[in-house]
C-alpha cells in the first residue's frame, strides 16, 4: 500500500528523531532539550508499536539516523510486519562485515552500539534462516543500495573475520512485481 505524502513526511521525522512539530530550539536549556528529545523518542516508540504496514517500516528504516539509539532499529528488526527487504536493508546498513571481525570478542576502541548492532544482525540472520518473515514484497539489493554496494566495504578486515556471513544475506531480493 502506498504511503501518503503527509504520512511519509511524519515517518521521516520519526526516523530522524526530530518530532512531529518544527520547533526553534535556540536558547533552550539542557533540561528543555532533554524533554524535547524524550518527547521525540516517545513519538517514535508509539509509531513503531502501532504500525502494521510493511511499507511504513521500510520507509522508517530507509531514513533511520544511525547515530541514534539502536534500540529503535532493533524494534524494526524484530517487528512482525517487517518485510524481508526491510530486514536486509537494516542488516546491510548496520555493517555486518565490519562486525564479523569482533563476533564474540570485545573491541575496546569500538562504540557501545557494536554489540547491539551485532545482536540485530544475528536476529535478522535467524529470521531468514528460520523463514520467520511474513512478506517478501519490498526489493533490496545489498550490491546496489541506492547506487552503493554494501558488500565488501570492509574487505580490508577480511583476514580478521571470525565468521562468514550466511550466503542468503548476499542475495538481492526482487520484491513484488508491478503489472
Amino acid at each position: 500500500m502506498a504511503v501518503s505524502e503527509a504520512r511519509r513526511a511524519r515517518i521521516m521525522r520519526y526516523a530522524q528523531m526530530i518530532g512531529e512539530v518544527d520547533v526553534d530550539i535556540t536558547g533552550w536549556t539542557d533540561e528543555e532539550l532533554e524533554q524535547h528529545s524524550e518527547q521525540c523518542a516517545e513519538e517514535t516508540r508509539e509509531f513503531l508499536n502501532t504500525t502494521t504496514a510493511a511499507d511504513e517500516l521500510h520507509l522508517f528504516a530507509t531514513y533511520w539516523n544511525w547515530d541514534d539509539d539502536p534500540a529503535f532499529i532493533k524494534t524494526v528488526a524484530s517487528h512482525d510486519h517487517a518485510d524481508a527487504g526491510t530486514l536486509l536493508l537494516v542488516y546491510w546498513r548496520s555493517a555486518p562485515e565490519y562486525n564479523r571481525q569482533f563476533a564474540g570478542r570485545v573491541n575496546p576502541s569500538d562504540t557501545l552500539d557494536a554489540p547491539v548492532l551485532l545482536a540485530i544482525q544475528q536476529l535478522i540472520e535467524k529470521r531468514f534462516a528460520e523463514g520467520n518473515i511474513k512478506t517478501w514484497d519490498i526489493p533490496f539489493d545489498p550490491a546496489n543500495d541506492d547506487g552503493l554496494s554494501r558488500i565488501g566495504l570492509y574487505d580490508m578486515f577480511r583476514d580478521k573475520f571470525v565468521e562468514d556471513l550466511p550466503e542468503i544475506m548476499y542475495q538481492a531480493l526482487p520484491g513484488r512485481t508491478t503489472p
